[in-house]
């Protein structure tokens, strides 16, 4: 049902049937939390300018899409200009939106390239051309607000009922500027308003978000987790994944250690308990709903100072046991 794609600003793939635009949020949030959203186009249930290559009609946005138009953004009206400019989509994916003369694009000169031609459109972050074969009944609108451009937001996290859980850094090097957002139908929401590193978020089909918060950049870690508005703290460590139980499922890294390594931490929803730990690496678990978990266990090849490889396998937790998935392979970051 959905899509996403992370630039400057964050894309979402929308299915426009009644069933999802009549979607209402689980929370009831304070108007002052939230935060525009700039999906890019006009108003669902008001007609507004649609672009049939050059042609111009009023449509709502969803029909325009499932007629195959353009809703040119925060156009509501036609006019005589509207269309008659915009971008020419080349196979594979590429967007040109000069008429190679100096002057702007229009339908005449693309089809003489042999493009399709987007009226309306730009050649721009939000470029129209990946997204020409959507299926009926889609669209693509952008999730982050424009004050949320600048730098980067990362890491979208999507569940079952649509609620996207990403984090934004708006200060290229400063992580402590970091934060988390949550994203449902059309609102945008600040999880978290500190100096702190906020970040890797996991969202279930509750709207329960888990993420990392570090105090001191990447000295210290903090599990925390967020619960129909309320935050607490689980414990320390980093959690990564979180099933529709509630139950989480983390690593806490002994920064001590000159092999990075790492133990396997469970959270059953009252308390954390250590799963795993041999003196490794263990990185990127995942849990089900029925408690399983997998992730990788690393060795490091380290000779003093000096790291040259590593071994590496898939170990899969269960309540008979925990199994070794593939066999152990060398792997080297040196040619040999």
């Amino acid at each position: 049902m959905h899509a996403k794609q992370i630039a400057a600003s964050m894309m979402l793939l929308v299915n426009l049937s009644p069933f999802s635009q009549g979607q209402q949020s689980r929370f009831a949030l304070d108007s002052d939390d939230l935060l525009p959203t700039n999906d890019g186009q006009a108003i669902f249930g008001k007609e507004s300018a649609c672009c049939m290559g050059a042609a111009c009609v009023l449509l709502e946005p969803d029909d325009c899409y499932e007629q195959g138009g353009y809703p040119p953004p925060n156009v509501t009206n036609c006019f005589s200009g509207t269309c008659a400019t915009g971008a020419c989509c080349i196979e594979p994916d590429e967007c040109r939106q000069d008429n190679g003369v100096g002057g702007p694009m229009n339908q005449s000169t693309c089809n003489t390239i042999g493009g399709t031609y987007v009226g309306g459109a730009e050649c721009t972050m939000e470029m129209p051309c990946p997204f020409q074969n959507l299926p009926v009944g889609y669209e693509v609108v952008t999730i982050t607000p424009p004050e949320m451009n600048e730098h980067f937001s990362s890491r979208p996290q999507l569940n079952d009922c649509g609620e996207i859980a990403f984090y934004h850094a708006p200060e290229p090097g400063d992580l402590l500027t970091d934060d988390v957002y949550w994203y449902d139908n059309g609102r945008t929401l600040r999880i978290t308003n500190n100096q702190l590193q906020d970040s890797w978020p996991a969202i279930n089909n509750d709207g329960v978000i888990i993420w990392t918060e570090s105090p001191d950049s990447l000295k210290i870690w903090i599990m925390r987790i967020w619960r129909a508005g309320v935050t607490s703290v689980l414990g320390a460590g980093q959690p990564h994944d979180i099933n529709n139980l509630g139950h989480v499922v983390g690593k806490y890294v002994d920064e001590s250690s000159c092999s990075g390594a790492s133990s396997i931490e469970y959270y059953n929803g009252e308390s954390i308990q250590t799963l795993f730990e041999d003196g490794f690496s263990n990185q990127s678990p995942r849990l089900n709903e029925w408690g399983q978990m997998v992730w990788t266990n690393y060795e490091f090849l380290c000779n003093g100072e000096c790291c040259g490889g590593w071994t590496s396998t898939i170990l899969h937790y269960s309540p008979q046991g925990i199994t070794a998935l593939p066999r152990r392979r060398i792997r080297s970051k040196y040619p040999i």
